[in-house]
């Protein structure tokens, strides 16, 4: 029987500078990141993101950028396995 480790997360939303505060901004993006980390620390088989990943639907380059690279680091332990 296989057995699979997963990470299931929503609702992101990437971008958001909720109250229109910098720092909240700044939250989101070290949420996200724990979470990947996270997830790559106890090796998970894969993660499923439902709901919104981005808070705009055209998400700004910071967003996208916070994005690629975890997507990016995720990729690149994957490989080394």
């Amino acid at each position: 029987m296989n057995i699979f480790r997963f990470v299931h997360i929503s609702d992101t939303h990437l971008g958001s500078r909720q109250y229109s505060i910098k720092e909240r901004e700044d939250d989101f993006y070290d949420a996200f990141t724990e979470v990947v980390q996270i997830a790559l620390d106890h090796e998970v088989d894969f993660v499923i993101h439902s709901g919104d990943l981005f808070d705009e639907h055209r998400p700004d380059n910071r967003a996208l950028s916070v994005f690629r690279d975890s997507h990016h680091h995720h990729r690149c332990r994957q490989l080394a396995r």
